[in-house]
């Protein structure tokens, strides 16, 4: 692992490839579970990016960015996505942590 890695080598280390489509329901699930609404490109990035872990190092030690929105609404803290939607003017959803 090394710090110059490229987003793409990345990406298809952790797993991804062109038009990646996993099943998505226990996401949806944690989602309406957690009072989030989903739409159409949250549902569509869900199906491509959720389950992958991307390693890399940042300041001489690994680091990750991950995407599983089940995880991620167990972690989140509603009012501070609320503060952020009303913030933005636009929906939020929990879908990974960096």
């Amino acid at each position: 692992m090394t710090d110059d890695l490229s987003a793409m080598d990345a990406m298809t280390s952790a797993g991804w490839f062109p038009r990646r489509s996993v099943p998505i329901g226990a996401a949806e699930a944690a989602l309406a579970g957690g009072g989030y609404e989903a739409w159409e490109g949250l549902l569509a990035f869900l199906r491509e990016f959720s389950g992958l872990t991307i390693r890399f190092m940042r300041n001489g030690r690994e680091d990750s960015v991950w995407f599983d929105a089940e995880r991620a609404v167990a972690w989140t803290d509603v009012p501070w996505v609320r503060e952020y939607e009303r913030r933005f003017g636009t929906r939020l959803a929990p879908i990974g942590s960096a």
